[in-house]
C-alpha cells in the first residue's frame, strides 16, 4: 500500500506489480546412443571430454569427446563386474570403485586407453561388501567408502583406508552407522579436504557422516 495525501485528504491505492517468468525446455546439443552399454553407473567431465562407466554385462570404462563420440573403451574381462564410482588421479590415471559378486575391488585405468594399469579385488570381505566411492586421500593412501555386511540383515558403513603401493592392502577400517540396516549412497570431497558420506537405514532415517582429511569421522 501507498500512502498518498491528495488535498489534505488521505487516500490509499494498492498497486499490484504482475511479473510474468517464460519458462522454455533447455534445446538438446546433441545425444549419443550406446548399444553396448549396459547401466550407465558414471560420467566424468575432463579436460577434453568425458569418461563414461558403465555397470554390468558387458560393461566398460570409455573416453569420449566433447561429442560423445568414443575416443576409446576398455570392456571389462569379467561381465559379473560393476563400476560403481571413477574420478581422476593427480596422475591423470582414472581411480575406480568396482563391485563383485566376490567382493570389491579397486582398479586403476590408464587414461590413454591402455587398459587396467593396477587392479585389487579384495574377496576376503566377500560379495556383500560394496563401495560407493574411491579417492586420494594422500600420498600414501586411497580411501574407500561403501556399505558392509555384518550379520543377518544387519550391515554398516565403512570407511578403508588403502595403502597405495602396489598390493593396495587395507591398513585401517572404521564403521559407522545406527544399530539398523545402514546402507551407504553417495560419498564427496569436500572445500575443506574432507568427505562427506550420505545413504539411509532400513527404519529410513537419514545416514550422514562426515569425516575430516584423514579420512576419519567427526
Amino acid at each position: 500500500y501507498y500512502d498518498i495525501i491528495r488535498r489534505g485528504v488521505l487516500k490509499k491505492f494498492l498497486l499490484i506489480f504482475v511479473i510474468s517468468f517464460v519458462f522454455s525446455a533447455p534445446a538438446v546439443e546433441w545425444v549419443q546412443i550406446y548399444d553396448s552399454r549396459n547401466s550407465m553407473k558414471r560420467i566424468l567431465e575432463i579436460d577434453d571430454g568425458y569418461v563414461l562407466a558403465s555397470g554390468s554385462n558387458s560393461g566398460s570404462v570409455s573416453r569420449t569427446d566433447f561429442q560423445g563420440n568414443i575416443i576409446w573403451e576398455d570392456p571389462f574381462q569379467d561381465s559379473e563386474w560393476e563400476v560403481e564410482h571413477i574420478t581422476v588421479t593427480e596422475q591423470d590415471t582414472y581411480l575406480s570403485s568396482v563391485w563383485k559378486n566376490s567382493g570389491p575391488a579397486l582398479s586403476i585405468y590408464s587414461s590413454s586407453g591402455a587398459g587396467i594399469l593396477n587392479e585389487n579385488l579384495y574377496n576376503w570381505a566377500n560379495g556383500d561388501t560394496r563401495p560407493v566411492a574411491t579417492f586420494e586421500l594422500n600420498s600414501e593412501e586411497y580411501v574407500m567408502f561403501g556399505t558392509k555386511e555384518i550379520g543377518d540383515n544387519d550391515s554398516k558403513g565403512f570407511i578403508w583406508k588403502i595403502d597405495r603401493n602396489s598390493e593396495h592392502n587395507v591398513v585401517e577400517e572404521f564403521e559407522f552407522g545406527s544399530i539398523h540396516r545402514n546402507i551407504v549412497q553417495s560419498a564427496s570431497e569436500t572445500p575443506e579436504g574432507g568427505f562427506i558420506v550420505s545413504g539411509y537405514t532400513y527404519g529410513y532415517d537419514n545416514l550422514f557422516e562426515d569425516t575430516d582429511e584423514d579420512g576419519e569421522c567427526d
